[in-house]
């Protein structure tokens, strides 16, 4: 549009400011010096209208809990009320423009941003009095779609979004990766409960999904399954009956109150004040709205029903274009999934490459094709590992499967890439020793090349395999710590590198000896070797002690998920550790071990009775846990000075299964990283816990 019409487009300022909540927890903690845990409760205390939190002038009068808290702070709660409102920063709006027939500058001041863009001096509540405001979204879903219906030879615009396989999908819906809106796990959980049949339904689910109408969930169940809804007045039956008696949509409303009365203008006036949580205008049309229906001669009670109605849709009503706009998509999405499951997964991975969440992406993926529908051996798709023959830049379709491609691998410098294809470009290799050499001279580094192999990438190029790929790495390792001359020495030998250099030990009886009899390594040579490859050696003890351990760790630390083995029978399969699914089948108080990556952390939380713990997301391949540790447990546990699990990490933890309403959690009695059991790099030697006798024990 800039291009086009220069000067009469222009980026839409926000105006951040200091709400209640904000004011009360800082002032909290700097005026009264309160912990994070004080201040938080404090509050959550102060209440929200029509979903917007309320002044701390209204929350004193309004809640008791609150006033309590502002007497017993009354210094922290006289300076929140100074500062409440003021702005605290200003930002740009993440997709509105302005756009106008005359140059912005005619109408409002501007400013730039860092990059040169126009933004308002207004924000958009004045900016869309003044111009036109539009709100341009981009989604990656789109594209993913695109690179579907290409990849299949299909036109996105001929599927059909009320083809029966969609709506089969939702009724047995575990796998929601990849669908706008219902990958979300709130909206994800109302459409397993729901199981929409139709376009319609589907609709409604994006809007039960939204934050206060949440709570009409079992309604619309109710309403789905049996076509019986509660009446709010017959008068506007015809309006509400197909949403279950429930007024989810603005649109509705506006249909109420152009039924009793009011103009389509008048509607959309309130429509905006509702959508827009307008609190301080909404008052006003409760007389509006009981003259309107005296002036028709209508039953009182409407004009009641109408205005509780707006009053309670402020905090939970949606714009249906906007919900059947999402509906429409997530339906496309779903009949891809459904009909085209490898190209959907395909598409959802090269994808996610240029954003910030390929790990989850990955995760998301492989979790769902350990799923039976899509392991079975009529679908049978896979996420084939990186091979250094077969893979490509992207992730490539293949027969059974999807090849990870090179761009993904973590912790690898794009311009290694280009070295892996002038490396994979040359002649072929008589042994591995050449290849050592060919990728050096490729430009491909040492550290990098070690990276690949513990990922699996060479398993097929050097004949090895998981429980081969240490030994590789310190072969590779020692290799390139010996003299071009020792390096083609030991290229031409027959056997493994590290026996024959041992051979070649001048402190031995019958050391080897070079074509003219004399030493092969001398003593003062030997000795430099043993020093330089010293951690290495230590790096390759230590991770052959439980190599299937580390070959799943490596894995999934260069690709973000393993291609050889599950997590459980990776540890060690002596123990009874189980799985997500293996926790389904288990009862509430059964003792559970389990082994996954930490997904989320909680710490010093407090739970609604009051009480401090700290929780941890623990997710497998297969899924993802709720655990928890609190009062003496939790405490013995900060005691005993180990290093807390992070993000990211691999943790082990023993505790008890409690299932409720609520859903699943582990109480634990113990959790443990495991990610200090593996050495990558000769920096993780020194801060790893060696193992002790009592670890051993």
């Amino acid at each position: 549009i800039d291009k086009k019409y220069k000067g009469k487009t222009c980026k839409i300022l926000t105006l951040n400011t200091l709400s209640s909540k904000l004011c009360m927890k800082e002032c909290g903690k700097i005026v009264e010096e309160l912990s994070e845990t004080d201040v938080n409760l404090i509050s959550d205390t102060i209440p929200k209208h029509f979903g917007k939190v309320a002044k701390l002038k209204d929350a004193y009068e309004e809640s008791e809990s609150f006033k309590s808290y502002a007497r017993k702070h009354a210094d922290a709660f006289k300076i929140a009320k100074k500062i409440e409102g003021l702005i605290k920063n200003t930002g740009v709006h993440p997709s509105g423009i302005s756009i106008s027939y005359y140059s912005q500058d005619d109408i409002m001041p501007l400013q730039k941003t860092n990059d040169g863009a126009l933004v308002s001096g207004y924000d958009m509540d004045d900016v869309a009095a003044l111009c036109v405001k539009f709100d341009i979204l981009g989604l990656k879903n789109l594209s993913v779609v695109d690179d579907v219906c290409e990849k299949v030879g299909i036109k996105k615009e001929s599927i059909d979004v009320d083809d029966k396989s969609i709506y089969q999908f939702y009724q047995n819906f575990e796998d929601p990766a990849g669908l706008f809106q219902i990958e979300a796990p709130t909206a994800g959980k109302v459409c397993y409960n729901v199981k929409p049949r139709n376009i319609e339904q589907l609709s409604a689910v994006l809007s039960v999904a939204r934050p206060g109408a949440i709570e009409f969930q079992d309604d619309y169940i109710r309403y789905v399954e049996t076509g019986e809804f509660q009446s709010v007045h017959e008068y506007f039956d015809d309006i509400l009956g197909y949403t279950g008696g429930i007024p989810l949509y603005q649109e509705q409303l506006m249909k109420m109150a152009v039924k009793v009365g009011f103009s389509l203008d008048e509607a959309e006036q309130l429509r905006r004040i509702v959508g827009k949580k307008k609190v301080d205008k909404m008052k006003s049309w409760k007389s509006k709205i009981q003259d309107k229906v005296k002036e028709k001669n209508l039953d009182p009670e409407i004009a009641q029903v109408l205005w509780s109605v707006a009053e309670d849709s402020a905090n939970y009503s949606f714009n249906k274009s906007h919900a059947m706009s999402y509906a429409y998509l997530s339906a496309v999405q779903t009949y891809l999934k459904q009909n085209y499951p490898k190209e959907m997964f395909w598409a959802m991975l090269n994808f996610a490459h240029n954003n910030n969440d390929e790990l989850q992406v990955i995760s998301a993926v492989e979790r769902e094709l350990a799923l039976p529908k899509y392991s079975n051996p009529s679908c049978n798709i896979s996420l084939l590992p990186p091979d250094f023959n077969l893979s490509e830049q992207e992730h490539t379709l293949e027969e059974g499967g999807i090849r990870y491609g090179f761009k993904s691998i973590k912790g690898v410098a794009t311009k290694a890439f280009d070295a892996l294809i002038k490396f994979r470009g040359g002649e072929s290799f008589k042994n591995k020793y050449e290849a050592f050499v060919s990728a050096k001279d490729a430009g491909l580094d040492v550290g990098t090349l070690s990276a690949l192999i513990q990922a699996g990438l060479f398993d097929s190029l050097f004949e090895g395999g998981p429980l081969k790929r240490c030994r590789l790495v310190y072969e590779l390792r020692v290799f390139n710590n010996l003299t071009p001359r020792e390096q083609n020495h030991f290229a031409l030998m027959e056997g493994d590198l590290l026996d024959n250099l041992e051979k070649a030990n001048p402190n031995k009886d019958n050391p080897m000896l070079d074509e003219k009899g004399r030493l092969m390594i001398k003593e003062t040579r030997w000795g430099t070797i043993q020093k330089k490859i010293r951690n290495y050696t230590l790096i390759y003890e230590n991770n052959k002690k439980r190599e299937s351990f580390t070959s799943w760790f490596c894995e999934r630390k260069v690709l973000g998920y393993s291609a050889t083995k599950k997590i459980k029978d990776a540890v060690d399969k002596r123990l009874p550790i189980l799985s997500t699914l293996d926790i389904k089948d288990e009862s509430h108080g059964s003792k559970i071990m389990f082994v996954g990556v930490v997904t989320q952390i909680n710490h010093d939380a407090v739970s609604r009775a009051g009480n401090t713990y700290s929780g941890w997301q623990i997710a497998d391949e297969m899924g993802v846990l709720e655990t928890m540790m609190m009062g003496d447990k939790l405490t013995k546990w900060k005691r005993k000075d180990m290093p807390q699990p992070k993000v990211g990490e691999v943790v082990i933890i023993n505790g008890t299964l409690a299932r409720s309403d609520r859903g699943t959690t582990i109480f634990l009695d113990n959790i443990k990283s495991l990610d200090e059991h593996v050495w990558m790099q000769p920096k993780h030697i020194d801060k790893s816990l060696l193992e002790t006798k009592e670890e051993q024990k």
